[in-house]
Parts: structure tokens; C-alpha cells; sequence
């Protein structure tokens, strides 16, 4: 599976860019009103030709008797360019060695820039995911620990025609730490009376929560967008409020 830039997008920032006809002080006065450190010269947001970074400006001032440059006394080579269906791990590198890239949209149009806080924001956003996955099983680990692992596998080795694996005989596990989220909904659904600190809940509701979590689980293991899941739908953080604490 090739991890794209679709998992940097959301955090890209909307590209300020400048024409070929541009002087020095309009390029100051864009990077100062739009808070950027530097601007692409890119004619009609197509033609990537150059760039100019603000500490090129501030050096050339502090060598030159505060005078202002020309511009090509100290434009650079364009910023690589990348798409959004490009690898992942290409793009942070080209990150990694320029400070940023172009983000080239459908239409070959530059409307987006990547930069280190892109990618930080985005792995924030997703090792925030992770940790309350962790903390989910965690706690269903926690209620399942309070039976006999005799318990466990019976509640595993039950027919279960609704789950998306298909019916039929599931394995066995040795210990706890090898469930999955299938097997969770297993155990919770054959061996429900057993939990009696959940004998408040309803059922059939909580299976469909499990059923969802397993889902929204796999999407964020497998770096899947899951923008549609909000804090208030996101079914993991639901199930944790519904577990007790044992």
C-alpha cells in the first residue's frame, strides 16, 4: 500500500506566490501582510521559475549597507513540485532537503505549499488517533481480564454470521493480548451476560459501536482518510465514554 499526500492536504497552507513582473518591495510587503518567510515566483500559479526567501533579503541588506536587492541578485532554484497521488515518503524527502514543495493540483495548477509544520500537524492529528485506539483496547482488555480465558475462547469459538470476516469457526487465542478488534466483538456478543457492568447498556447497541470502531480502526492502521468522523460520531471516543473503568 503507497501512502499518498492526500495524508498531508488538510494541513497544507494556500500558496502565496508572485508574477515575473514583481519588484523586491511587493515581494516584502506579500511575505509581511500573508506571514510567510518566502515567495514563489510563479506566473499565473503554473510556471514554477523561482524563489525568493526573505533571509536572502535580510543577508544581502546586512552585506550591502541595508540596500535592497534586485531580485535576481537573490532568487533560487523553484521548490520541487509534487502531486497528490505522489508517494509520501518521496515528498518528505524532498521536504526534508528544500523546507518545502509545491503541491500541484488536478488542473497543473499551484494552489498549495508543504512545509515540516504540514507534515508535523498531520502525524500529530493521527498518533492522537492511535493513542485512543491504545486506550480503547486497553479498557476492553481490562473487562475481558475478569474472565477465564476457558470463557474467552468459548465466547470465540461460537458462530458469528453478522461480522464483515464472514460466518464460520474463529481461532482460538492464547492470551489476551492477542485479540483483535473482531475478536472483541465476539466476546461482548456471545459472552454479554457475563459482563455485569454493562448490563446497563443495550446490547445490540454496543455491538454496532464495536462494529464501527473495528472500522474506523482499520482506517486510520491503514492511513485512510477519516475526516467524516467527527469528536461527537467518532465511534471510538464512544465506546470509551460508555466503558466503565474496572
Amino acid at each position: 500500500m503507497i501512502i499518498t499526500n492526500a495524508l498531508l492536504v488538510k494541513y497544507a497552507r494556500k500558496l502565496v506566490y508572485a508574477p515575473l513582473s514583481v519588484d523586491i518591495k511587493q515581494i516584502n510587503t506579500l511575505m509581511i501582510s500573508n506571514n510567510v518567510s518566502m515567495i514563489p515566483i510563479i506566473p499565473g500559479g503554473k510556471n514554477n521559475l523561482a524563489l525568493i526567501r526573505r533571509k536572502s533579503i535580510w543577508k544581502y541588506m546586512i552585506e550591502n549597507q541595508q540596500k535592497l536587492p534586485e531580485l535576481d541578485e537573490i532568487k533560487e532554484e523553484p521548490l520541487p513540485t509534487v502531486k497528490l497521488g505522489d508517494s509520501l515518503d518521496d515528498t518528505l524527502e524532498k521536504i526534508r532537503s528544500n523546507s518545502a514543495v509545491l503541491l500541484e493540483d488536478e488542473d497543473c495548477v499551484f494552489r498549495k505549499i508543504l512545509t515540516p509544520k504540514s507534515v508535523a500537524e498531520s502525524l500529530f492529528e493521527f498518533s492522537t488517533k492511535y493513542v485512543k485506539i491504545n486506550n480503547l483496547e486497553d479498557r476492553l482488555k481490562e473487562l475481558i481480564s475478569g474472565l477465564s480465558i476457558e470463557s474467552v475462547n468459548e465466547g470465540l469459538t461460537t458462530e458469528y454470521k453478522n461480522l464483515s470476516r464472514g460466518s464460520g469457526i474463529v481461532r482460538p487465542v492464547p492470551d489476551l493480548d492477542k485479540l483483535t478488534m473482531i475478536d472483541y466483538e465476539l466476546i461482548f456478543d456471545n459472552l454479554w451476560d457475563s459482563f455485569r457492568s454493562l448490563q446497563h447498556l443495550d446490547k445490540s447497541m454496543m455491538n454496532k459501536l464495536l462494529e464501527e470502531t473495528r472500522i474506523y480502526r482499520n482506517d486510520v492502521m491503514h492511513f485512510r482518510l477519516t475526516d467524516e468522523v467527527t469528536e461527537e460520531t467518532n465511534p471510538c471516543d464512544l465506546v470509551l465514554k460508555i466503558l466503565p473503568h474496572t
